[in-house]
């Protein structure tokens, strides 16, 4: 009987066990990230913090806002959602024939339960009790069949 591999497979790099290297470059590229995204938005929330602050703390009438201001203070804001609206609009465009198909791809029929036992050389009791169970590990050769029958509930149920 073949035994089972050392390391699990997918590997699971869980925070603790990650390479310090890799953590600090996680946090300086968020850090950065974030940044970025501030940056770009700075006058708009300036100007929303002044929208809000300025009638309540100058107690005074205010004048009316200066559209071409607005947009100048916007401008890299503005191309930015420019440039990635174009960006997605033009990948749309260059696979809008790729996307038709994939909207009119059939589901494939139903597979009996029988059929796919079979596929694997096992009986159909045996699938359906492994359906029934919360955690089944199974183990397959080179070829794909199965090598190793895992726990199951009922004591009778074998390979064939």
């Amino acid at each position: 009987m073949n035994q089972p591999p050392s390391h699990p497979w997918p590997p699971i790099i869980e925070s603790a066990r990650a390479p310090l290297s890799a953590r600090v470059r996680d946090f300086v590229l968020t850090v950065a990230a974030w940044a970025l995204f501030l940056y770009f938005i700075r006058n708009a929330a300036a100007i929303a913090v002044g929208d809000v602050t300025t009638p309540i703390l100058a107690l005074a009438t205010m004048h009316p806002r200066e559209w071409l201001d607005l947009a100048y203070n916007l401008r890299y804001y503005l191309l930015t959602a420019s440039v990635m609206m174009a960006w997605v609009v033009s990948w749309a465009f260059r696979r809008r024939r790729q996307l038709r198909q994939t909207a009119r791809v059939k589901s494939p029929i139903h597979l009996p339960m029988a059929q796919h036992a079979a596929s694997f050389g096992l009986k159909p009791e045996t699938l359906e009790a492994w359906r029934e169970s919360k955690v089944v590990v199974i183990q397959f050769d080179q070829e794909g069949h199965v090598v190793i029958d895992p726990p199951s509930p009922d004591p009778n149920h074998q390979l064939k």
